[in-house]
């Protein structure tokens, strides 16, 4: 019943494009219908294949197909010594269907204006005084709306407790004000009390107790020289008393009182390396081709070929160059942080000791959460991040990611993600994603894919690729099934022009 469909993507960022050194971010992301980009994401032009590029381009990515709400922003920035400005417009695309007297739940940023004052030293002491505000008109269509202003200032000071404890005791200022426009529907009255223009002072403080304990160990490995493991445990107090809080609905949202304890528990590794060993690494990487792979490669030593070296040969080369290497009296060296775990979870003191109804579900403790990051080597890229909720005693939020790829072009992926809504009691989701693509012959590469949905007990999609890619042109054929689709498509592509033709053809079935 859609005749008009599409969907509007783009990512620009530009540090020289603007005078006095304005730098220039900007996203589009505006689509026709909620349904556009899941019923295409599979195909060469989908989500999937955008987000890789924007990863791959500007390091960051579009949300994923489930993301209802897309979000446009336009941000210009200036740094200055001792701090930064910037303009921002947001604008947010609800594409759910929705009534039209319920309130919008975003509200459109145009524009906002932030002006932030970095950490500066207060004299020689030991405090340090930052200063953040903003400036914004909030709309939208059905709601309250209008404009706001926030200024906040904070003074802490960095302490050491004998040899180990660091403190860090922080004192906020803040005040916010409004003018609110009650944007009122024809059936509604406007009370008496109501205040057009509203106010808010507060303060609150906040105490850091950390402390890093580490241990430094010598490897014997072909680049890293030294492996750091770092222990950071941190106990973070906060403290936010009683004020008097006329936020309206959803401009600034309302602060209550708060009295509460954070955990935090941060372990890393980080390897020093030895850089400038290009011939070294170019010979080992030869040696585990040939070793995993049964493949000789044309490659080359400073011009020289090495391709017909046996492996005898290639072993005694490995190792002269190893010798130099630790020979070498001025190395440069490298840092990599190739592991990270952190858990953290917070307490809410104000949820034990003050009164509520016999009926009242207490739950001062919120979800621990737990954050895993592995990629020792260029191959293995691993992360693991779920949330663990003690009251219910179950997972209601997991996620997994691992990548494996090799240096002749062969890849793998798999992702698993799992969310449980506590309210309405049911799995939103629980489904693995495995990718694989391998390079056949030459210019052949194929890849297959799969999701398998473990709360139907079923696979979901079914997808295989074969793509002849020459110096400079290539061509792909894509087959896609899923529950009610299937889909054949052929792509032509110019390097450097990109897709300039693809065709397609799909047919619908039921189960």
């Amino acid at each position: 019943d859609r005749s008009d469909r599409y969907w509007y993507r783009g990512m620009l960022r530009a540090n020289k494009l603007l005078p006095w050194n304005i730098s220039l971010n900007m996203t589009v992301d505006k689509v026709s219908d909620p349904d556009f980009i899941e019923e295409f994401m599979y195909w060469k032009n989908g989500i999937e294949e955008i987000n890789r590029d924007f990863q791959r381009f500007f390091g960051t990515s579009l949300g994923d197909q489930t993301e209802r709400i897309r979000q446009s922003t336009l941000q210009l920035r200036k740094s200055f010594s001792g701090g930064n400005a910037q303009l921002e417009f947001r604008y947010y695309d609800d594409t759910r269907p929705k009534d039209p007297f319920t309130p919008d739940e975003n509200f459109q940023l145009l524009p906002q204006l932030r002006l932030s004052w970095n950490d500066r030293p207060i004299g020689d002491s030991d405090f340090y005084y930052n200063f953040n505000s903003k400036i914004r008109n909030a709309y939208r269509e059905v709601g309250t709306r209008g404009q706001d202003a926030d200024v906040e200032g904070s003074v802490y000071a960095l302490w050491k407790l004998g040899t180990y404890v660091n403190l860090k005791p922080s004192l906020n200022i803040r005040g916010t004000w409004w003018n609110v426009d009650p944007n009122l529907r024809p059936d509604e009255t406007l009370s008496p009390e109501f205040e057009y223009f509203r106010s808010r002072y507060m303060s609150y403080g906040t105490l850091d107790v950390s402390t890093a304990l580490f241990r430094i160990f010598d490897v014997d490995a072909l680049e890293w020289r030294r492996v750091k493991h770092q222990l950071s445990p941190q106990l973070t107090l906060a403290y936010v008393p009683p004020h008097y809080d006329p936020a309206p609905d959803g401009l600034g949202g309302g602060i209550g009182p708060t009295e509460s304890i954070t955990y935090r528990l941060v372990s890393t590794l980080t390897a020093k390396y030895q850089s400038g060993i290009d011939e070294l690494k170019t010979v080992e990487d030869e040696m585990w081709r040939r070793r995993w792979m049964g493949q000789l490669a044309e490659y080359s030593v400073k011009g020289r070929e090495k391709a017909g070296l046996s492996d005898t040969d290639l072993e005694s080369e490995f190792q002269r160059l190893l010798r130099l290497a630790r020979m070498d009296t001025s190395p440069k060296y490298g840092y990599q942080e190739f592991m990270r775990m952190e858990i953290a979870q917070t307490m809410e003191l104000r949820e034990i000791r003050e009164s509520f109804p016999d009926d009242y579900n207490r739950r001062p403790f919120s979800n621990v959460t737990f954050d895993f990051t592995f990629r020792p080597f260029w191959f293995l890229d691993h992360r693991l991040q779920l949330e663990y909720d003690q009251y219910a005693g179950r997972v209601p939020k997991a996620s997994l990611q691992l990548n494996l790829r090799n240096m002749r072009g062969d890849n793998f992926s798999m992702n698993y993600r799992y969310r449980f809504n506590r309210d309405s009691d049911v799995v939103e989701y629980d489904q693995i994603k495995l990718n694989s693509n391998v390079k056949i012959w030459g210019p052949w590469s194929a890849g297959l894919g799969t999701i398998y949905d473990f709360e139907y007990r079923r696979s979901i999609l079914q997808s295989a690729d074969l793509i002849y890619q020459d110096q400079c042109w290539g061509i792909g054929l894509n087959y896609t099934k899923d529950r009610t689709d299937e889909r054949i498509m052929i792509t032509f592509s110019l390097f450097g022009l990109g897709q300039i033709y693809q065709y397609s053809n799909s047919r619908t079935f039921t189960e």
